[in-house]
């Protein structure tokens, strides 16, 4: 999750993720590119990582203040997800815990319509930790709000979390 706490400020960035082992030790290494407008954005990204090692960390590396462009918030525009529902599927062949999907719809209110949108799905456990995260893809959101379905799938989809989304170019 990053935060932009900026109403009148967006940054188009290149984001770097560090994922650390219990120990301290830096054992993969991840890169994302999102427009971040005002408030929290969930960006994805994917780990390698040799050997046994869990990891304990994820350090997001953003960009500096002065990357900021200007940007009204009357202006910019906003994404709103909406109706965001999580359902594992009890057909699945996992022996762990099964697939699922979080399905939802999402709007826009810009001046254009807005193409390749991102709508990012992060799942929490009770205490609020990141347990499993899934990123569906929109080819267009009309501008005028117009809401579009989306359907995000996770390979395993863990029981008892609450569902939080949020959409990015």
């Amino acid at each position: 999750m990053v935060d932009n706490p900026n109403a009148d400020y967006v940054f188009d960035a290149f984001l770097d993720a560090q994922a650390y082992a219990e120990d301290g030790t830096v054992i993969g290494s991840s890169t994302a590119i999102a427009t971040l407008l005002s408030g929290q954005t969930a960006v994805v990204g994917s780990f390698t990582i040799e050997g046994e090692e869990l990891i304990d960390t994820i350090e997001v590396t953003a960009p500096e203040a002065s990357q900021a462009t200007l940007s009204p918030a009357n202006e910019t525009g906003s994404f709103a997800v909406d109706g965001l529902v999580g359902t594992p599927d009890p057909g699945g062949t996992s022996t762990r815990t099964p697939p699922g999907t979080a399905t939802g719809t999402v709007s826009g209110r810009f001046a254009d319509d807005q193409r390749y949108v991102a709508v990012t799905v992060v799942a929490r456990a009770i205490d609020g930790r990141i347990v499993r995260a899934a990123t569906a893809y929109v080819d267009e959101v009309p501008g005028d709000g117009t809401p579009v379905p989306f359907e995000a799938w996770f390979a395993e989809f863990p029981a008892d979390v609450t569902l939080q989304a949020s959409a990015h170019r």
